[in-house]
């Protein structure tokens, strides 16, 4: 019985991750899901686990442009902080902006600031 509804969960769990979000809410939709399943002592297959881990890993809630800029979103990312939280320590560090609005080119001395400034290294 109880191997029965541990299986009915999982299979709608794969057809809940295989419904289309919207971009903004999916990495944050696909963790949940794969948190739930696996943190509340379901029982998960390591095959089933690690297939919900790199679904989690792979999305991502923002569009990525390949300008060959640097973007605060980025680093906010490579920081695991909110790109809120960068852009304070960023102005409160008086930083250059750099191209636009909060990029930077990839190897510029503005960008290697940002990144001392957000702890990245």
């Amino acid at each position: 019985m109880m191997g029965e509804k541990v299986q009915e969960t999982i299979e709608q769990v794969k057809s809940d991750l295989e419904a289309p979000v919207p971009e903004p809410a999916r990495k944050r939709e696909v963790k949940k899901v794969a948190k739930k399943v696996i943190k509340k002592g379901k029982k998960v297959t390591a095959e089933e686990a690690k297939e919900l881990k790199s679904k989690a890993k792979k999305t991502n809630g923002t569009k990525q442009e390949d300008d060959g800029l640097v973007s605060v979103a980025d680093l906010a990312n490579e920081a695991k902080i909110s790109p809120q939280s960068a852009r304070v320590k960023l102005r409160a560090a008086e930083l250059d902006r750099g191209e636009g609005r909060w990029k930077w080119e990839e190897g510029s001395k503005s960008l290697k600031e940002a990144r001392k400034v957000l702890g990245l290294t």
